[in-house]
């Protein structure tokens, strides 16, 4: 089967990106997929988790990725992630309709016994994802959680697989987080393209038979990232860039100028503004944010700033 984890079709983002640039980064998304599947010699494609990037996505998203996964001729498994997941019982969920609508694609919204190997989507609970993990004992599991991670476990939104846990099966391949690493009889897979600044590493789908270790194939170099120091801002090809670099409580204005000017210009889908204002790093503090779509770099800058550094800003941003 071909394995892809955490494509999140209709990504959105605020901060660091504009309309015009989330826009091509979502083209970028559908045109990696389609690509990864053109190229597949498999008969089964498994969506381990968050094809979308929310429960109920626009109706042009979800038309394209239904008009995407058509062109598969092969079984496809939609397994529910956490983005994926509806909480409102009364409604049905993109990925939920589109399973109905795509005539050779079941969903799995629960533990599945597949025979040699258990599927384990997102739960709405960890205790929910410990039965599961009991119940299929002694087999793989395919499943979307965190692994390792104490600082997952309990919520409901990212659920976490234990150590103890996993060496109760012979391996566990795993959707949720978007770097790929593998730990011992534990791969998590990653997601295909990158989905914020701090993800540019380089990206991979995989291939599995069913036994054995799911095999990566590389599709996306994190050459295409750079970092810029502010004081020496040139246009750039690449498709994700950290501006960088320290600047003085006297600077903000001019840093937030030069950034904007060269956001403005840019072709880049995502741009973060890391630059130091004495010890405050505007990037860190977006990254901690984990929901960019709500977080204020601006404001964040001028809650540091005094009177008149804060009346240069307004200035800048007022032309």
């Amino acid at each position: 089967m071909l394995i892809l984890a955490d494509t999140h079709f209709g990504l959105k983002r605020k901060s660091g990106a504009t309309q015009t640039s989330m826009a091509a980064y979502n083209d970028f998304q559908f045109y990696m997929v389609e690509q990864i599947l053109a190229e597949s010699t498999e008969d089964h494609l498994l969506i381990l988790g968050d094809l979308f990037a929310e429960a109920e996505v626009d109706n042009a998203v979800f038309l394209r990725t239904f008009e995407l996964l058509s062109l598969w001729e092969g079984r496809i498994s939609l397994v529910v992630g956490n983005h994926d997941s509806c909480k409102d019982s009364t409604k049905l969920s993109s990925i939920a309709l589109l399973a109905r609508l795509l005539p050779n694609a079941d969903l799995i919204d629960n533990p599945t016994d597949c025979g040699n190997y258990w599927t384990i989507p997102h739960l709405a609970n960890q205790e929910l994802l410990n039965e599961a993990l009991v119940k299929a004992e002694g087999k793989v599991v395919l499943t979307h959680a965190n692994y390792a991670n104490p600082f997952a476990a309990e919520k409901e939104h990212s659920l976490n697989v234990s150590p103890e846990q996993a060496a109760r099966h012979p391996l566990i391949i795993s959707g949720h987080e978007h770097e790929r690493r593998i730990i011992g009889n534990v791969h998590m897979l990653g997601a295909p393209c990158p989905c914020s600044i701090a993800e540019c590493s380089n990206k991979y789908y995989h291939t599995w038979k069913g036994v054995g270790e799911p095999s990566p194939t590389f599709c996306w170099s994190n050459e295409q990232y750079i970092e810029i120091d502010w004081r020496s801002l040139v246009p750039s090809d690449h498709q994700f860039v950290r501006v960088v670099g320290e600047a003085t409580a006297d600077e903000a204005a001019i840093v937030l100028q030069e950034f904007s000017e060269f956001r403005r210009k840019s072709t880049a889908f995502m741009i973060t503004n890391s630059v130091k204002i004495g010890n405050l790093e505007i990037g860190e503090l977006e990254e901690a944010a984990g929901e960019l779509d709500v977080f204020d770099p601006v404001a964040t800058l001028m809650s540091i700033l005094g009177e008149d550094h804060k009346k240069q800003i307004e200035e800048v941003l007022a032309r």
